[in-house]
């Protein structure tokens, strides 16, 4: 809206000397001040508006950008859709007095509150992502940690294999050795036994012999007499005595025979458990490394899958933080969303035109016009005393005050009364058009004369003849 009065101001030295001998205290009626006038014009144009087209583009979010609202383009004009009143009709402040068209402001409105919609939306999206990689995250952390602990694990069973290995290794090479001595030991123990069975051979020929002798002493001790008889008799059990000694020596020599053969059987019995010891811990030695390959392989396998579980951390806490750079993007884009709303709001609230206060419709757009923006779409005069601009010589200014009474004739015959409300307290040169044989290419000063509201107003911008009751000082100075 634009609102048009015509008002002059100026100063005078002239009317300064004069205003510096006082204050008008009072008036009294001397001969009548005459100037010409003009109806100023206090009429209210409503002008069509720059309606925008507000928009904004939700690139946020997951594409990780800010979001950036849309230039608002200009409808380049206005097309009136209603008119809600008539010339001549008095209307209250804040009266609907033209609707343009708001389609295309309606459908901006509505998308934007889609938009806005969609925008609010994606918090909650984003914070259940974020939900979701939270939980992943504790996860992947818990797995973490049984993991390390089955690393744990394999290295302990890793020194204890190393360690049996280490003792197997050990007793193979006790036995390996053991078996080279038993070996040893046998030659020793099986001469032992040739020499044993020599002697036996030996002791049991003797034994023979002696048995025949004996048996021949025997038979011939009956047919002896006297000394033959005694001498073979003492002989007799010479033999006797030397037989079971020699009997006695075959049995020692087949008891130590038998220990002999019997400590040879024990030492290929020990022989062949050092053989069948050392092959079963040749087996276990190599479960043994088998089993811390396998230990090795699956602790290689275990370590890698750390790197993989800590990458995979890392990753997810990279994700993290993007998830919440997008989270507080999102929250713009929706606060953004947000004012394109009240914009679009705005925006659709304006293509309605109210009254902006109470007065008179002096002009009215026709449904259908179309107009641009910033032309003049409504004329109101408002509810308010209408008012009259003339000018004054200084000499006539002296002899003025506030609160004298005027009277505002028109051309057509018509008197309006009404009251002088502002004297100027400056001169300055008066438009041409109120020039008169007072005021005419000199300095005056600008009065306004306010017309009684009781009586009929002239229309806004015509010239007319103004009478103002001259005024003088009670005092008489």
């Amino acid at each position: 809206m634009s609102v048009s009065r015509g008002v002059a101001r100026g100063a005078a030295g002239a009317l300064a000397g004069v205003l510096a001998l006082g204050p008008l205290a009072g008036c009294t009626a001397q001969a009548g001040l005459t100037a010409s006038g003009r109806v100023d014009d206090d009429t209210i144009v409503v002008q069509v508006p720059a309606l925008p087209t507000p928009a904004i583009d939700l690139n946020a979010g997951f594409a990780g950008t800010t979001p950036t609202p849309r230039t608002p383009s200009l409808a380049p004009v206005g097309r009136v859709a209603a008119v809600a009143v008539a010339e001549g009709q008095r209307v209250a402040a804040g009266q609907v007095l033209v609707t343009l068209d708001d389609s295309r402001l309606a459908a901006a409105e509505t998308q934007a509150m889609a938009d806005a919609a969609v925008a609010a939306a994606q918090p909650a999206v984003l914070d259940a992502a974020l939900a979701d990689a939270d939980e992943t995250r504790a996860d992947l952390v818990s797995k973490r940690h049984d993991l390390r602990a089955t690393i744990d694990d394999l290295v302990a069973k890793r020194e204890t294999v190393t360690d049996g290995i280490a003792t197997i290794e050990a007793k193979i090479d006790e036995v390996d050795a053991a078996i080279p001595q038993l070996v040893a030991q046998r030659p020793t123990v099986e001469a032992a036994i040739d020499g044993l069975v020599a002697n036996r051979e030996t002791a049991d020929a003797a034994v023979t012999q002696l048995t025949a002798q004996r048996d021949a002493l025997a038979a011939a001790l009956p047919g002896l007499t006297g000394d033959a008889a005694v001498a073979a008799a003492a002989q007799l059990a010479q033999l006797e005595a030397a037989l079971a000694q020699a009997v006695a020596g075959r049995d020692q020599l087949d008891a130590a025979l038998v220990q002999a053969r019997a400590g040879l059987a024990q030492l290929d019995d020990g022989l062949a458990q050092a053989r069948d010891g050392r092959a079963q811990l040749t087996t276990a030695l190599a479960a043994a490394q088998d089993g811390l390959t396998q230990l090795d392989d699956g602790l290689a396998q275990a370590r890698d899958g750390l790197v993989t579980l800590n990458d995979g951390i890392a990753t997810l806490d990279d994700g993290r933080r993007t998830l919440k750079n997008a989270r507080a993007l999102a929250a713009l884009g929706a606060s953004a969303a947000t004012l394109a709303v009240r914009q679009a709001e705005t925006a659709h609230g304006r293509a309605v035109l109210r009254a902006p206060e109470a007065g008179i419709v002096v002009s009215l757009p026709r449904v259908g016009d179309v107009l641009a923006p910033g032309a003049s779409l409504v004329a109101l005069r408002p509810d308010r005393a209408v008012t009259v601009t003339t000018w004054l010589s200084a000499a006539q200014a002296a002899r003025a005050c506030v609160g004298a009474s005027a009277q505002v004739d028109a051309d057509w015959g018509a008197a309006y009364p009404g009251r002088v409300t502002r004297l100027g307290d400056e001169a300055d040169y008066p438009p041409t058009s109120l020039a008169t044989n007072e005021v005419h290419l000199t300095r005056a000063v600008a009065v306004t004369i306010t017309l009684d509201a009781a009586a009929a107003s002239p229309p806004p911008g015509v010239g007319v003849d103004v009478h103002i009751t001259p005024c003088q000082n009670q005092s008489g100075a």
